[in-house]
């Protein structure tokens, strides 16, 4: 009997301890549905953020093509005219339904970047800024004045 009492007076004294292990569990759980929540969030901005980077940067990319087939048109008069005066260029803005492509054409001269492995080459710039988020991504197309099928993409 004695025995008995004595479990009963140790689980008397521990009443309390129910609601603290109760209270520990909501606050881990709590913290991890937090966790959890703020994970989701963070990868849906960053594929948001991917999808509008993505977008911007075919839109700067079909500007350049654009431009190609342009300055290709009309037998390459204009083509031949940014070769054969190097200080001339083409500048070119066109409103989309979901952004805007600037687009410039110039030879590449002393001073750029490009000059040392490309000289006398056109250079094609192409810009494509959102609408909804000013989201830029830039494109540029290096086509050879003497060999026009000779493109490159930087």
């Amino acid at each position: 009997m004695k025995t008995g009492r004595v479990v009963i007076n140790k689980l008397r004294k521990r009443q309390g301890s129910a609601i603290a292990y109760v209270l520990l569990i909501l606050v881990l759980v709590s913290i991890s549905s937090m966790l959890v929540l703020s994970l989701f969030a963070s990868n849906f901005k960053l594929a948001t953020h991917q999808e509008r980077s993505t977008e911007a940067y075919y839109l700067a990319y079909s500007g350049a093509e654009l431009a190609f087939a342009a300055l290709a048109a009309d037998s390459n008069q204009i083509f031949n005219q940014l070769v054969a005066n190097p200080s001339t260029s083409r500048n070119q803005t066109l409103t989309l339904e979901n952004g805007t492509v600037v687009v410039s054409a110039r030879q590449v001269t002393a001073g750029s970047p490009y000059y040392t492995m490309y000289p006398g080459w056109i250079m094609i710039t192409s810009t494509g800024t959102l609408n909804r988020d000013n989201t830029a991504r830039t494109r540029i197309l290096l086509v050879d004045s003497a060999d026009q099928q000779n493109l490159v993409w930087k």
